[in-house]
């Protein structure tokens, strides 16, 4: 129990930290920390109620919060989307890095450790990309957002095959599973496309 709760708050001292690195310069702290609360709150109630209701959809109804309190924010701060979306990547995908861990140190299964090291590798692309993505002569625009869209795409497009081969993977439902996770890949990658195609 201690360690849950040692690796909860170590969780979302890693997200606040992140997000406002990534926002520090372009807003101030109070709208920072405030939007950040919003996607944690949100997070917090989507999982509740997936243990209360569907406890293999916690991913989704987590997934689902996260959104709905990183609307919220873009919302009433009146927050530019692709910048609070290159916040909000590299944050999530550290979250469930240090979640995945915990329930490797806990069940100690090996698929946990796989996930593990796949969302760590994709933590690590983005910081790649983010870097680097100004240098691609392909796309065009040179508009921010190109780092987060492209991880989440590469995210859910490698969940889409593992829920396909390995439905029993923790956070994983078989077919509707990989049917959402591909829907979103699609979305991500859409979405890349068309901001590769604005001017800056």
């Amino acid at each position: 129990m201690l360690l849950r709760i040692l690796f909860i708050a170590l969780t979302f001292t890693a997200f606040l930290f992140i997000f406002w690195r990534k926002l520090r310069e372009d807003y101030i702290e109070s709208l920072v920390f405030n939007s950040a609360f919003y996607i944690i709150l949100g997070t917090s109630l989507g999982a509740f109620l997936a243990i209360q209701l569907f406890p293999s959809s916690w991913f989704w109804f987590s997934l689902l919060g996260a959104l709905s309190g990183l609307w919220l924010s873009i919302w009433r701060y009146k927050l530019k989307f692709f910048e609070v979306l290159e916040a909000f990547v590299p944050s999530s995908l550290i979250t469930l890095t240090l979640f995945f861990f915990l329930d490797f140190l806990v069940r100690a299964d090996i698929f946990s450790l796989a996930l593990v090291l796949n969302t760590a590798f994709l933590f690590c692309m983005y910081y790649f990309l983010s870097l680097n993505y100004k240098k691609f002569t392909w796309y065009r625009s040179g508009r921010i957002g190109f780092s987060g869209l492209f991880t989440s795409g590469l995210f859910f497009l490698i969940r889409t095959f593992i829920a396909l081969l390995f439905s029993g993977m923790i956070s994983l439902n078989g077919y509707y599973d990989a049917a959402l996770s591909a829907f979103f890949t699609i979305l991500s990658f859409a979405a890349l496309f068309r901001l590769g195609r604005r001017q800056i």
